[in-house]
């Protein structure tokens, strides 16, 4: 009799044992999910000769890093196009969604809050010797070409526009030159890039300033409920600190955080 009592205590022990290694594992990871800053970036087309494009994705990436820093989370980065991680971010499989503010998103839900970290200035180009000036008294629809990694800026909503996507900042130029399009839109920085890598555009090609005016890209990180409060402080610690400025300096030599 006793030599079972001993089995059933010694199988009891056990079982408790058991039972606590298993709920300090639980929680354990539990607390390791709970930790994660998960961080969604568009990453840049394969065929994509736009230097913005591929600088915002090193930005977003270095600035991703500075917010798990900041908040003492393990970071995990999730790139892909911009509808699988709009899908992503709705489904909650993401914390932040460092996105083009003029994206057509879901609408907002209650408590997700967007935070604007950076603003990219834009130029409107003609062929030499085009007149192009106030966008509202056109007498024709303006034929507007842009890379697919534009946007179009929110000044330009109202103007009665066709717009002509092309894969490339190359083939917008192209078609400019070809006169399939009366103007085209390109970053700053592709701009520069541009009449760095062929100097004839600088001649053949001009900036027009219009009205209303080009205004920028702007770049926004949208934030999950439970994280925007979190997010929110330390983009704002970041900014005051000028850490932001310091990172539109490397990539985009400019400071660009600032309307």
């Amino acid at each position: 009799m006793n030599k079972i009592l001993k089995i059933i205590l010694s199988f009891a022990i056990v079982a408790l044992c058991f039972l606590l290694l298993w709920n300090t594992a639980r929680k354990h990871l539990h607390k390791t999910q709970l930790s994660q800053l998960r961080v969604g970036i568009v990453q840049a087309t394969r065929q994509t000769d736009s230097r913005q494009e591929i600088q915002l994705v090193r930005l977003n990436k270095a600035l991703a890093h500075q917010l798990a820093q900041q908040t003492q989370e393990k970071l995990v980065i999730k790139q892909g196009s911009l509808n699988q991680l709009q899908k992503a971010f709705t489904k909650h499989q993401l914390d932040v969604l460092l996105v083009n503010t003029s994206t057509q998103l879901n609408a907002v839900q209650t408590g997700q809050k967007t935070i604007t970290y950076l603003y990219l200035p834009n130029v409107l180009l003609t062929r030499s010797g085009q007149t192009l000036g106030n966008l509202t008294r056109l007498h024709r629809k303006l034929v507007l070409g842009l890379p697919h990694s534009m946007q179009l800026p929110t000044s330009l909503t109202t103007v009665p526009l066709t717009r002509k996507y092309y894969s490339t900042v190359q083939q917008t130029v192209a078609a400019l030159e070809a006169k399939q399009i009366k103007a085209a839109l390109l970053s700053t920085t592709d701009y520069a890039a541009l009449t760095e890598n062929t100097p004839r555009f600088l001649t053949e090609l001009e900036v027009k300033h219009t009205l209303p005016p080009v205004t920028a890209q702007k770049y926004t990180a949208r934030v999950q409920p439970q994280a925007a409060r979190k997010i929110g402080s330390v983009l704002k610690k970041l900014r005051a600190q000028g850490k932001l400025g310091q990172l539109s300096l490397r990539y985009f030599n400019q400071d660009y955080t600032k309307e």
